[in-house]
């Protein structure tokens, strides 16, 4: 399986957020994530925007900063138009509980976990059954090494989430030269945003990206 090319926009208005599509660059991402900055400012009518001009994509709402004072719950109307969630990682299992009711049952939409591994710790074994159990499928794992710098480590915590039968998609500041790290795991995306968006040709650099994911997994 090549893994998807996960394009995360960081923009603050509808304007911005269609400027960082344009070109052929919202065609050649896989899955497009609006963040939550842009959803708190401008609501899911953003969200409506890009999905009706990518009809095809996987589309992507943001939400994990206003869960955890939510205790999971998801703000109305804040999804609509997205096919899937972001929900914040949690060791609180009622809380996860919650969201995949909300998310996978209620509003019947894919659901990532966001995993922020701090100080190195990894979580345990039982608590990625527990996640199981609760119904998690797919994880979302942000290196915090400084300057998020990927090392060994964050490799080694890969292979154990995709071990642990999760998809498992990744981010943290990736560069072209991050991909190759990964070789020969089942990475179901690589989640790349100010890469794209700051660079001096945004359609040529997710160009490179999806040729090395290919490189790399083809």
């Amino acid at each position: 399986m090549i893994p998807k090319l996960h394009y995360a926009l960081d923009t603050l208005s509808v304007e911005e957020t269609l400027d960082c599509l344009k070109a052929g660059v919202g065609e050649t991402a896989d899955i497009i994530e609006m963040g939550s900055s842009i959803i708190l400012s401008e609501g899911n009518k953003v969200i409506k925007y890009v999905k009706t001009l990518f009809p095809d994509k996987e589309i992507v709402a943001d939400i994990k900063m206003l869960m955890p004072t939510a205790r999971g719950r998801v703000p109305p109307l804040m999804d609509a138009w997205a096919d899937a969630i972001i929900a914040v990682s949690s060791i609180d299992l009622d809380m996860i509980a919650v969201a995949v009711d909300e998310i996978y049952h209620k509003r019947n939409k894919k659901m990532y976990m966001y995993i922020h591994i701090e100080n190195g710790k990894m979580y345990t074994e039982e608590y990625m059954e527990k996640w199981r159990s609760a119904g998690i499928k797919n994880v979302i794992y942000h290196s915090i090494n400084p300057g998020f710098a990927w090392n060994n480590n964050d490799t080694e915590i890969v292979k154990t989430l995709c071990k642990s039968s999760f998809d498992v998609s990744v981010t943290g500041k990736l560069k072209l030269e991050s991909i190759q790290d990964f070789a020969g795991l089942p990475i179901y995306s690589f989640i790349v945003g100010t890469a794209i968006a700051k660079s001096e040709n945004p359609l040529k650099q997710i160009q490179l990206f999806k040729k090395e994911i290919e490189t790399v997994f083809g």
